[in-house]
Formats: structure tokens, C-alpha cells, sequence
């Protein structure tokens, strides 16, 4: 039998296998570990996502243009005192239809309320929910303040069967709204309308979708709808009787009776790349009736557009919202100025479609802004805020006030001068001057979600190496230090930057736009893709997904980076942002109808009502 050779590891040996196995290991270890905290980051903030959406609901759940989901505070009316409620009735509350996010994917019946190292988040009824699991703070802001979710306003009209007004019989008339009470129960509101038909409800009225109804007590004529209720920018509603009740309505002028003159004004479909509703469509004294212009004429209308009314009908029973920048009689209508947007609820891209302007009454005003068909009224809830442009940049801060009742207005940060108000698209804009106080502040305002539209009219005049911005959000120069931003890059290259999952983009058109000619310019964003809009024409896109960072600190600015050393030199007119992503048919009809309004909407010949 032969002898076995074979020899064991010696004691050094097998210490050294072990040493080497423990510093591979240790190397493999501090490798990994940035991966799994960012993993766990990005799974925290994905959670803390999904707990905002069960206390205020998911704003892009939307069925039959009506949003379906408000979360907790939509049914119970106020912020939940803990997380524990969004599973488990905080107290034998009425109205409490949870659970509003799952609890049962996992052993933990709790995990919901932890973050991904396993630590309970911070959150105690307010608008913040907050996680420091990994060292540092991660904090999910789903309002501003608790008042834009719990105090919202609800405005409306109230007509009976023809469409007319209650007029003298107001004090029949009760308009009422239910809603929760915060505590479990519900509560409602009452008011009689005006003369005219408008109400409101003032600051009182939770998120969520609530029932709204009309009573004619004469007739027990009874009439209700649900209103949908976002949070800050509150709602308005329309309600109609079945019976015709009121005096004053009908035929002879419907809804104006003793305006002097009316005119159809039709709105091109060829201009039109589809179906719109909702679109405020662009009046100036380029298509509307000379009549209505001419100062010494037998019909003209107020100056300042007082007694200016619009109707989607002819009898004048359906009226319309409108805003009133500007309008100016002159001797010679050639001469006149009119700038006037009217919110149009339907138009279409196959028939022309016709709206009515009324005018030629003494003694009218137009709505509180506020009001019923007020002019912030005519911009729908998805506009953030919408900037003309047109004031004196030396006026009582802030000189730039928003168009819309967010009130996002901005402030001259010293640079600009009155001679910077200079003539532009639409009326008057701002040229800005490429210096380092040449900038508009428009305040701290977050656009959240996963949608956005940025849009406004460029002139540019820059050098090739300033880069100017025309709106940024942003706290230095670098890419990844913009939340926001739409500007130039690279000589003339449009450009778009935008931050979601703490990840900025950068979007550029590869082609240069000629210095000192308009453009129409808008960047959108859908969830999924960023695009750069061009006057009527898609140029740029690139893959993009998550919901838009926000901040509670970074301002939005115009002209320039809130930070400085981006100042753009050039103009800027009528500058809006949207928290939806604006459609190519939507872009496609303001393009045509801000570039050429005579085009776009055609006046017919005058009459008496």
C-alpha cells in the first residue's frame, strides 16, 4: 500500500485565507453600501409620496374631467393627527372612507410608518412628513399651509330654465354646500345669491368633492351638482332651476338687457388643431368690431371696457368670463388698443365656433376680479400663475401681478425702468437689459406633481456666452443646481432643465434661434417625457420620469437665476406656468391665436339686440 503525501493547511496558512476573506469582504461591503442607501433614500421618498397622496389625494385621478381623489382631507375635512388615521378611524367619524393606504403587504402592520431603515417618520397633522432614518433629514411639504387644504372659496351663477338671472327674487332663492366638518361629521353653508346670481362661499370650504344645491322656495325648484374643490385655488360652479322663475331672462338680450349693440365674432376652426375646452381666446382691435373702437362713433364701447360682456349664445343666457387688460376708444379705430381674454368652454377644430361680444351700455363695470366672471375667472385651476407683463416696472411693489388668484406676483428687484415697458406681442412687455438687477422676483411656489407647462413669448438679444434664462428656478448655474428652468444655452439653443427625483435634466434644441425675432416658447412635461415647444411645432424631447422637486426655500425669477450671472438680454411678454402638461392642440391654437388674433377670430356685421 503506498504512502499518502498528501499534506493539511498549516495554522498560518488558514489565518491568512481568513484575513484575505475579511478584507474582500470589507471592500465588497463599502461598495455596496452608497447603493443601498440610495436605494434606501429612493424608496423613502417614494413612500413618503404615496402617505401626501392618502392624506390630499392623487390630483392626477381624474375621471370625466372631474378629479376623483382628495385622500383623507377630502373626507373628513381636515389633516389627520397622525398616520395611524390613514388606516384606522381616528374616531367613529362619519365620514372617514379608509383605509387610504395599504397596511397589510407586510408582516409589520406599522411599516407604513416607517421609513426603508426602519425608523418612524415625524408627522403630527400638519402639511410636512418628515424622515431622518439615514443620518440626514428628508422632508415631504404637501401644501403650503393647512388653510389651502381645510379654507378654500367656492363661487357661482344661479339661473332658472332660460338662463336668467334671480333679479328681484334673491331672498327665494338659497344656494347651500355640504361638507366635512373636520371632526368626523358633516356641516353646510347657506347664502342667498346676488341680483345677478352670483354667491360664494368665502374661504371656508375643505378640498374634496361636495354636494352643492339650489332651491327656488316658491316652486320647491330644486337643483344640485357635486363641485370639485382643489386646494388654494378654490372652485366655481354653475346651477340651473328647471323651471323659468325669474324676470329679466329670455329672449330681447337674454341675461343683458339695455345693452345697445352686439356682434358674432367666430372663431376660425382651421386655426384650431383639435377639440378645446375651457381656452381663453386673445381680442384685440385687430378682431374685434371698429364700431365698438371708434370713440366718436354712435357705438362705441366704455373706455376701460366696462360695459364689454360676452355670451356663447345669441340671446346673451349663457355669459362668459373675460379679462380686460386693456381697451382704449380712439377717433380713429385704427388707433384704438384692446387687449382682452375670453375663457370659451368648448371650441372646435371642425366647425367654426362663435362667441357673442355685448356693448354700448352707460353707467357698467366689470366684476371684482374674484367675482363671478370675474377676470380670474377665465384662467382654468391648472394655471399657476399667468404674467402679461404689461405694467410699469417703477410702480407699487409688486409692479407684475399674476393674472390667476394664486396671486404669484412679482416684484421689480430694481433694475428695470419704465422705459423697459416696451411694445410687444401682445400689447406691452418687458425688455430686460441683461444687467445683474434686471430681474423680476416672483416669490417662493412650488409646481408639484408630475406635469408642468412653462410658456411665454422670447426676443432675444444675448451674447453668445451669457446663456440668459427666461424663467429659473434655481440656486447656482450648474445643471443639477436648477429645480426649474427655461432659457438659452450655448448661443441661441432653447432650453429646458427641470429636477425630479433630486435629478436635473437638461433639455436643448440643437438649433439656434435668429437674435431679435418673437418666438412662441413653452417646455412641457408629462410623467414621462420633456419637450421644447417652438411656435407651432414640437422641436426637442427626452425621456423624463417622477414627480417636480419642490422647495420651500428656492424663488422663481424672470430674467434671470434667483442666484444672478444669467441675465437675459432681450424681451419677455405674456409668461405663463401650468401645472398640466399643455397639449400640442392647446399650444398649437394660442400659437396661432397670439401670432395673428385676426386670423384666428372673425368678426361679423353689428346689430341691436
Amino acid at each position: 500500500m503506498g504512502k499518502n503525501n498528501c499534506k493539511g493547511f498549516s495554522l498560518i496558512e488558514v489565518l491568512l485565507v481568513i484575513v484575505v476573506i475579511a478584507i474582500m469582504s470589507t471592500i465588497a461591503i463599502k461598495s455596496l453600501t452608497p447603493t443601498m442607501e440610495q436605494a434606501r433614500e429612493t424608496a423613502t421618498i417614494n413612500e413618503m409620496e404615496l402617505l401626501a397622496e392618502a392624506i390630499i389625494g392623487n390630483k392626477n385621478l381624474i375621471e370625466d374631467g372631474i378629479r376623483t381623489d382628495y385622500g383623507y382631507v377630502g373626507d373628513v375635512g381636515s389633516l389627520p393627527p397622525d398616520l395611524d388615521a390613514l388606516v384606522t378611524n381616528p374616531g367613529g367619524y362619519s365620514t372617514w372612507n379608509g383605509p387610504y393606504i395599504r397596511s397589510d403587504f407586510t408582516e409589520d402592520a406599522d411599516d407604513y410608518k416607517k421609513d426603508a431603515w426602519g425608523n418612524l417618520y415625524t408627522y403630527s397633522g400638519g402639511v410636512t412628513i418628515t424622515s431622518s432614518g439615514g443620518g440626514s433629514t428628508i422632508t415631504k411639504q404637501f401644501a403650503q399651509n393647512v388653510s389651502d387644504l381645510t379654507s378654500n372659496t367656492v363661487t357661482g351663477n344661479i339661473y332658472d330654465g332660460l338662463g336668467a338671472v334671480p333679479g328681484d327674487s334673491v331672498s327665494k332663492v338659497t344656494v347651500t354646500i355640504f361638507y366635512p366638518d373636520g371632526s368626523g361629521g358633516t356641516t353646510s353653508s347657506s347664502t342667498n345669491p346676488s341680483s345677478s346670481g352670483g354667491f360664494s362661499f368665502v374661504g371656508s370650504i375643505p378640498i374634496g368633492n361636495h354636494i352643492i344645491r339650489g332651491v327656488y322656495s316658491t316652486e320647491n325648484d330644486t337643483t344640485s351638482m357635486y363641485v370639485s374643490v382643489p386646494p388654494v385655488s378654490g372652485a366655481y360652479c354653475e346651477l340651473r332651476l328647471s323651471g323659468s322663475w325669474f324676470s329679466g331672462g329670455g329672449g330681447g338680450g337674454g341675461g343683458f338687457t339695455g345693452w345697445g349693440r352686439r356682434c358674432e365674432l367666430v372663431i376660425q376652426a382651421s386655426q384650431v388643431p383639435g377639440n378645446l375646452t375651457d381656452f381663453p381666446v386673445l381680442l384685440t382691435e385687430s378682431n374685434l368690431p371698429s364700431e365698438m373702437l371708434d370713440k366718436n362713433g354712435s357705438h362705441p364701447a366704455l373706455d376701460g371696457g366696462g360695459d364689454i360682456r360676452f355670451s356663447s349664445d345669441q340671446d346673451g343666457n349663457n355669459r362668459l368670463s373675460c379679462e380686460i387688460v386693456t381697451y382704449i376708444t380712439h377717433n380713429n379705430p385704427n388707433s384704438a388698443k384692446a387687449e382682452i381674454w375670453v375663457k370659451v368652454p368648448s371650441i372646435s377644430s371642425s366647425s367654426n365656433t362663435s362667441i357673442w361680444v355685448w356693448y354700448d351700455k352707460a353707467g357698467e363695470t366689470q366684476p371684482a376680479e374674484n367675482e363671478s366672471y370675474g377676470s380670474e375667472s377665465v384662467w382654468d385651476v391648472n394655471y399657476l400663475m399667468v404674467q402679461h407683463m404689461d405694467e410699469d416696472p417703477t410702480g407699487s411693489a409688486p409692479q407684475f401681478v399674476d393674472a390667476t388668484n394664486n396671486d404669484h406676483d412679482g416684484t421689480n428687484n430694481g433694475g428695470l425702468k419704465s422705459t423697459d415697458l416696451k411694445n410687444c406681442v401682445i400689447g406691452d412687455g418687458i425688455e430686460f437689459d441683461g444687467n445683474s438687477d434686471d430681474d423680476i422676483d416672483l416669490g417662493i411656489w412650488d409646481v408639484s406633481g408630475n406635469q408642468l407647462t412653462v410658456q411665454h413669448w422670447v426676443y432675444y438679444e444675448n451674447n453668445a456666452s451669457n446663456n440668459g434664462r427666461c424663467f429659473s428656478r434655481a440656486t447656482g448655474t450648474a445643471v443639477d443646481n436648477h429645480w426649474i428652468m427655461t432659457g438659452f444655452h450655448n448661443s441661441e439653443n432653447p432650453a429646458f432643465r427641470l429636477k425630479t427625483n433630486s435629478n436635473t435634466t437638461h433639455l436643448q434644441y440643437s438649433t439656434n434661434l435668429s437674435k431679435k425675432t418673437w418666438y412662441f416658447f413653452a417646455c412641457t412635461y408629462d410623467g414621462s417625457t420633456m419637450r421644447i415647444w417652438i411656435n407651432n411645432q414640437n422641436v426637442a424631447s427626452t425621456p423624463k420620469s417622477g414627480n417636480i422637486d419642490t422647495s420651500s426655500t428656492i424663488h422663481n425669477y424672470l430674467g434671470d437665476n434667483p442666484s444672478g450671472s444669467r441675465q437675459m438680454k432681450g424681451r419677455l411678454d405674456e409668461v405663463r406656468v401650468s401645472s398640466v402638461r399643455r397639449s400640442d392642440s392647446w399650444l398649437g391654437a394660442e400659437y396661432n391665436n397670439q401670432n395673428s388674433p385676426s386670423t384666428f377670430v372673425i368678426p361679423g356685421t353689428p346689430e341691436t339686440p
